[in-house]
């Protein structure tokens, strides 16, 4: 029932107390104003208008018995059937308890707010405790995740094992997957005992987290964290709520009446400097654009020790823009004691560790490494979803998102309205570039604020249809004026497509289905399948460029050479990923080329040399994109070798028509064997390798690929 905020407070109030109250108290309470009560009459008609019976006219005392959702949600029993039903059971969970009411009262009000907040944020961690501990009984560990992962959103804290009794082996530590990250770590914590310390944590959010429990878990450092983005009244009130439960008889004295806003960041430096055990202070994914966080993060900086402020981030992505990044603004703050702590998504060794504990003892390094490859691919390198995936009986790919995963990846925008989240899930129900015109068709006049949004989130980067990079360096530029924008990760993609309802998912490709068929009649197509139109389905494949005579043979390009596996050299990892999502790794003297992408037609990736080029490649491919067919426009291939100024020589998992793309002539070389490690050769120099594939799994070695110097093209 929809209802005024006056009244929305009034009701609040009536059933949280459970015993009748005078008039004049409520008017004195919620207005404190000369003319209060007659404002009380003006809210109690409002509310006999919509129904609200309960409240008796024309009497002194009012009263207001009635179960609340609170009840309803704690009555639900801890035998969940399935996931879904545990996540249905979350989402009532979506933010502070009585967000909304901080500003509708008199300071009195406030401070009975502050006490009923913190009451039923026991009751709410109480319940999820019980949640906790019925599932771990079950060994059900994603079920326990899920229920962890939304106390930390709330800032609360379970006590209860991820790990059931006689589940699998642990996730490797943050020491083994980030060893270098994990001495920066130690070495803040340390200097943290003399002065507090500031740490930008880089990395995606499920990574942090798990991160940051991993490395204070077993130590004296107590966490208190909140997701900044939410705002500064919302933030500052969990923040209290917390250090007040942190500092336990050792905070200051509450104030006799509630502060003005202007001293409430006063009130939580006293906190601060009142906890008597080493504190970690984390706020979640601060906005620059809203820095009421930064005189916080100030005062905290000038307190004594043992105290390390951590602000968590995304890593910014190649076409990130600098107006919004977050280290300028805390080194300003922070000086010489900002650390900058970067966890990037694991790398095919990284999931190579983490799988040497669940194979078979003797299983082959080449097995294993191309399984790596797979779930490297398959994951994007997101821990949480690795670690899904390693939970199978064998390990294997599986591109269905994990629920846990997509409650992650989602979590950031827990802030934006329905609105917003809305239109962002609309645009996710496109497959590659979304034009401004694509944007229209969907959103209409809301097409420019979503798109914007999505760019400012760092969701959307623009892209272009080729990407080019120099070897052995791994830089990327995207070209000035690039007209179209994407989505800079697929998982998040398939994260916002999916929650929207699948009638609305059906309308939306009907939309884009006729949208692009002047432009783009290899992705109408797709639609038009999706939708089952038929006549939609004829008229985008009769636009299609006409689909030339297959070529017969082996194809023109060399042969491949079966060679043993290149010889493994250590050096630093670097990565590089594209805005039209390759993702590159140079690690171990091999240069991994990576890439999960939407249906439908891929970027052009194309390495030159800026250098002396090599004659010859060796290679793996693991993942190949599928066969080329008359209904895909361009043609996929799974790498791409040229010389000088001749044609594109691409070996695909089928024969390739010759075609013309990007004023280069495309001819079929060949097919490369799956898992195996071959060498192509040419008589001359190469001058360029190329991929062009949605989904693709390639390594690739030797002179030339990787080195320690690194540059931009």
């Amino acid at each position: 029932m929809p209802l005024f905020q006056k009244g929305l407070a009034l009701v609040t109030y009536l059933v949280l107390e459970g015993h009748p109250h005078h008039r004049e108290h409520l008017a004195e309470l919620l207005w404190g104003t000369p003319d209060a009560l007659g404002n009380l009459r003006v809210e109690l008609l409002r509310l006999r208008r919509r129904g609200m019976t309960l409240l008796p006219p024309r009497q002194p005392m009012l009263a207001l018995r009635c179960r609340t959702d609170l009840d309803d949600w704690e009555a639900v029993p801890d035998h969940f059937a399935s996931e879904s039903e545990l996540l249905e059971w979350l989402s009532v969970l979506r933010g502070l308890p009585l967000s909304g009411l901080e500003d509708l009262g008199t300071p009195a009000f406030g401070d009975w707010l502050d006490a009923q907040r913190s009451a039923l944020l026991d009751r709410v961690e109480a319940r999820l405790r019980r949640a906790a501990s019925a599932l771990a009984a079950r060994r059900d560990r994603e079920g326990v995740r899920l229920v962890v992962a939304r106390a930390e959103a709330l800032g609360l804290e379970l006590g209860v094992s991820l790990e059931a009794p006689d589940s699998a082996a642990p996730p490797p530590p943050a020491a083994t997957l980030w060893p270098a990250q994990h001495v920066q770590w130690r070495e803040v914590l340390a200097g943290a005992q003399e002065r507090p310390q500031l740490v930008l944590l880089r990395g995606e959010a499920g990574t942090r987290r798990l991160m940051l429990a991993a490395l204070t878990q077993g130590t004296p450092w107590q966490t208190v964290k909140v997701h900044a983005e939410n705002g500064a009244a919302l933030c500052q009130v969990a923040l209290k709520l917390q250090l007040q439960r942190v500092a336990g008889g050792n905070g200051p004295t509450p104030p006799p009446a509630r502060r003005a806003d202007s001293d409430s960041l006063l009130e939580l430096a006293e906190l601060l400097g009142s906890i008597p055990v080493p504190l970690l202070l984390v706020l979640h994914d601060p906005s620059p654009e809203d820095p009421w966080w930064t005189p916080l993060v100030s005062l905290a900086l000038d307190l004594p020790g043992p105290l390390v402020v951590v602000v968590t981030a995304p890593i910014p992505g190649p076409a990130a823009d600098p107006d919004r990044a977050l280290a300028p603004l805390l080194r300003r703050v922070a000086g010489p004691r900002l650390h900058i702590i970067s966890l990037p998504p694991l790398g095919v060794e990284e999931v190579s560790g983490m799988l040497r504990e669940r194979l078979p003892e003797r299983t082959p390094a080449l097995e294993q490494d191309i399984l790596a490859m797979r779930l490297t691919q398959c994951s994007e390198g997101s821990l949480p979803y690795v670690q899904a995936l390693l939970e199978r009986a064998p390990p294997a790919p599986d591109y269905r998102l994990p629920a846990p995963v997509s409650e992650v990846l989602l979590s950031t925008l827990t802030s934006r309205t329905p609105a917003e989240r809305r239109a962002l899930a609309q645009l996710a129900q496109v497959y590659g570039p979304v034009t401004p015109d694509l944007a229209a068709a969907l959103l209409g006049d809301a097409a420019g604020e979503a798109l914007a949004l999505g760019v400012r989130l760092g969701l959307l980067v623009p892209v272009a249809a080729t990407e080019r990079l120099t070897l052995p360096a791994l830089g990327v530029r995207t070209p000035d004026g690039a007209a179209a924008l994407a989505f800079a990760h697929e998982l998040t993609r398939c994260a916002l497509a999916a929650s929207l309802p699948a009638g609305d998912r059906e309308a939306l490709r009907r939309v884009l289905a006729r949208a692009l068929l002047p432009t783009d009649p290899a992705r109408s197509l797709l639609y038009a399948r999706r939708v089952g139109d038929r006549v939609l389905e004829a008229r985008a494949r009769a636009a299609l460029p006409p689909w030339r005579a297959l070529p017969q043979g082996e194809g023109l390009g060399p042969r491949p050479q079966d060679v043993p596996p290149p010889p493994r050299e250590e050096h630093p990892r670097h990565e590089q990923r594209t805005p039209g999502g390759y993702r590159l790794i140079s690690e171990c003297g091999v240069l991994r080329v990576l890439r999960r992408g939407p249906p439908g037609p891929a970027p052009l990736l194309t390495l030159t040399w800026g250098a002396q080029a090599p004659c010859s490649v060796t290679l793996r491919l693991d993942l190949a994109p599928p066969p080329p067919s008359a209904d895909t426009w361009p043609p996929p291939f799974a790498l791409g070798l040229r010389a000088a100024t001749g044609p594109r020589q691409v070996y695909a998992a089928g024969a390739v028509p010759p075609h013309e793309e990007g004023g280069v002539l495309h001819v079929f070389g060949g097919i490369l064997p799956l898992g195996r490690w071959v060498r192509l050769s040419l008589p001359g120099p190469l001058t360029e390798l190329s991929v062009r594939g949605g989904q693709v799994a390639l390594t690739l070695a030797g002179a030339g690929i990787t080195a320690r110097t690194l540059s931009t093209n």
